[in-house]
């Protein structure tokens, strides 16, 4: 598993991925996306300090994309978010990639806090941090209006020391 940072030609990829119906019902967006809108997001974002977005590859072949956002070197904390490839997910590559990324968010941001906002309703999710020692944080009742209703949220985090 390797990881990289985002480019223009992953933009394509990148917009398959995000409307796909498997990954695109855990989004907190209800969009749907195109290449143009893509690629403006992507030059707006691309010299932003506050965030590193990445792929994932496995054999040279993009598997998964993922980042850092909401990056505070003040606060020592960032939001990380991953999806992965609907023919990739239940391999395992999921969490070798999530791991690398953590690897990466700590070391190079110093951070001493990672954490990720899921769907109180999304177990697999819920499950798959749970896997790699995130705790939850915080149980955000009737939070986000998404898919015609309000969710409840989960803010889990992971801490340098609990990596380590």
């Amino acid at each position: 598993m390797e990881i990289r940072k985002l480019t223009k030609q992953d933009l394509t990829l990148r917009v398959d991925l995000l409307n796909n119906p498997e990954i695109a019902r855990w989004l907190n967006v209800d969009e749907i996306f195109t290449l143009e809108k893509t690629e403006k997001w992507f030059s707006k974002i691309e010299p932003d300090k506050s965030r590193y977005d990445v792929v994932f590859l496995e054999n040279s072949k993009v598997v998964g994309m993922g980042g850092l956002v909401n990056i505070s070197e003040k606060d020592q904390h960032g939001e990380l978010y991953i999806y992965m490839s609907v023919g990739q997910q239940g391999k395992g590559l999921g969490k070798m990639a999530l791991s690398l990324l953590i690897d990466y968010s700590f070391k190079a941001y110093r951070l001493s806090k990672l954490f990720v906002y899921t769907f109180a309703e999304n177990e697999r999710a819920n499950m798959f941090y749970e896997s790699l020692n995130f705790k939850k944080e915080a149980h955000l009742k009737l939070h986000t209006y998404h898919q015609g209703e309000l969710k409840d949220r989960y803010i889990y985090s992971l801490f340098f020391e609990d990596w380590q």
